[in-house]
């Protein structure tokens, strides 16, 4: 009994783990595209200048 709940713990973790790994991905992604954005503008706004 005790080898069966291990493993479906482990499992669950590996499940969670990518899931996990996939969000800070997103919001590192979004971040990153947040920044080429901003940097696009501001050299927008100088250029214009």
């Amino acid at each position: 009994m005790k080898q069966t709940t291990l493993m479906v713990e482990e499992l669950s973790d590996r499940i969670r783990r990518p899931r996990l790994s996939s969000i800070k991905n997103i919001l590192d992604y979004s971040r990153s595209t947040q920044m080429v954005k901003t940097s696009i503008v501001g050299y927008v706004k100088i250029s214009i200048n």
